[in-house]
C-alpha cells in the first residue's frame, strides 16, 4: 500500500513535463521513501497504464504511454538494486542508484547513448495497446530512415509541446527546463545544479576539453586585461568628447 506522501510525489512526477529516464531516476535516488516503495509505485503505474489504455482521445493514449512508460523505469530501478544485491555481501552497504545513472548517461564514441536508446526502444516495443495513436507515431517515426533519438520521439510525443522550450536552457542530464548552472570552462551546457553537473562530468569532460580550446582568443580575456581596455575605452571616449567640445567652440 502506497502511502499518501508516496502517493502525492508519484502524481507529482507523473503529472510533470521533464520525461528524461536521468531525470525519473533522479528524483527517486532523491527520495530514499519513493525508492524504498519502488515496488509499488511500479504496480500502480502499471494499473493506471491499463485503465487509461483505452481512452479514444489523444491525450488519454498519451497518459497510457506515459504510465507504462515511467512504470518500466522504475522496474529498471527496481531491476538494478537486485543486481546490486546479488553482487555485494549482505553486510555490506548497498550502492546507491547512480550506477544506473551513469549508464544512462555514458555515450559511444559518436555520442549517442547506448543503453538509454536501447532501454528506451525496448521500452517503447513492451507497450501492450498497439493500436493507440501515439505508439503508432512513435513507431512510425522511428523507422524511418535516420531517425531522431528515441527520447526526443517519445518527449515529443507524450508532451507535444515540448519542444517548443529552446535548447539551451535545459539541463544536460535531466533535460529539466530553465537550467541556469553553466559549465565554467566551457560555458556551452548547462545544468540544473551541482549535482547534476558533478553526474555529468565523466560524459563531459573530453568534449569540455575541447570545447574550451576552440574558445576563441578575445572570450579569453584576463582580468587586466580587461582593465587595460576598460581604461583604453575610457580614454578614447575622453578624447573624442573633447574634440567634439573644441569643434563646438571653434563653430
Amino acid at each position: 500500500m502506497i502511502s499518501l506522501s508516496v502517493f502525492a510525489k508519484l502524481f507529482s512526477l507523473a503529472w510533470g513535463d521533464n520525461v528524461h529516464p536521468v531525470h525519473v531516476v533522479i528524483c527517486l535516488q532523491r527520495d530514499p521513501e519513493m525508492l524504498e516503495s519502488a515496488s509499488e509505485i511500479q504496480k500502480a503505474l502499471s494499473n493506471e497504464c491499463r485503465k487509461t489504455m483505452k481512452e479514444d482521445n489523444a491525450y488519454g493514449q498519451a497518459l497510457s504511454f506515459k504510465y507504462h512508460y515511467l512504470s518500466c523505469i522504475v522496474a529498471e530501478v527496481i531491476k538494478y538494486q537486485m543486481q546490486q544485491k546479488a553482487i555485494k555481501a549482505e553486510t555490506e552497504k548497498l550502492d546507491s542508484i547512480e550506477g544506473l545513472i551513469r549508464k544512462l548517461m555514458k555515450c559511444n564514441s559518436s555520442g549517442v547513448p547506448e543503453y538509454q536508446e536501447a532501454f528506451l526502444r525496448k521500452t517503447i516495443r513492451t507497450y501492450p495497446n498497439k493500436e493507440n495513436i501515439i505508439y503508432l507515431h512513435i513507431v512510425t517515426t522511428l523507422d524511418a530512415s535516420n531517425p531522431p533519438s528515441a527520447l526526443s520521439v517519445m518527449t515529443h510525443a507524450i508532451n507535444s509541446q515540448r519542444h517548443l522550450f529552446p535548447k539551451s536552457k535545459i539541463c544536460v542530464t535531466c533535460g529539466e527546463d530553465k537550467a541556469a548552472r553553466k559549465c565554467s570552462k566551457c560555458k556551452a551546457v548547462q545544468y540544473c545544479d551541482r549535482e547534476c553537473q558533478r553526474l555529468h562530468w565523466f560524459v563531459h569532460k573530453k568534449a569540455c576539453t575541447r570545447l574550451d580550446q576552440n574558445i576563441a582568443p578575445s572570450a579569453k580575456i584576463s582580468n587586466a586585461d580587461k582593465e587595460q581596455i576598460s581604461n583604453a575605452g575610457k580614454e578614447q571616449i575622453s578624447n573624442a568628447v573633447s574634440s567634439r567640445l573644441r569643434n563646438l567652440s571653434v563653430n
